[in-house]
């Protein structure tokens, strides 16, 4: 159970897990099932996972969140991040402490003025 919750929250988070959510969580899960029933259960998983994903993307088009703008963060071989970032931020939960340390835009004016 506690597998499966880990991939639900990971596919919440991440929509790009969806091509990897089936198989990881058959991977975690497949010990527990006979050799002869694994291609069903991992049939299951497969289904289960993409219904669960289909309503993930449904609820972030009807919140709005289907086109935002990808993380403003850049790793040290100069690709974006990625990751959608937090709710009225540049920046998704990873690279927040990036926002915290740029200044805001008014205030470096204020700063040239005095």
């Amino acid at each position: 159970m506690a597998a499966c919750e880990e991939s639900v929250e990971r596919l919440a988070q991440d929509s790009r897990f969806r091509l990897h959510a089936a198989r990881q969580l058959f991977r975690q899960v497949r010990f527990l099932f006979p050799l002869d029933r694994q291609v069903q259960v991992f049939g299951m998983i497969e289904h289960g996972v993409g219904e669960v994903a289909d309503r993930l993307d449904e609820e972030r088009v009807e919140d709005g969140r289907d086109n935002l703008l990808r993380c403003a963060a850049v790793n040290r071989k100069g690709k974006p991040c990625g990751r959608e970032p937090m709710r009225g931020s540049r920046y998704c939960p990873s690279h927040k402490r990036y926002e915290e340390q740029a200044a805001p835009p008014g205030l470096e004016a204020v700063a040239v003025a005095a």
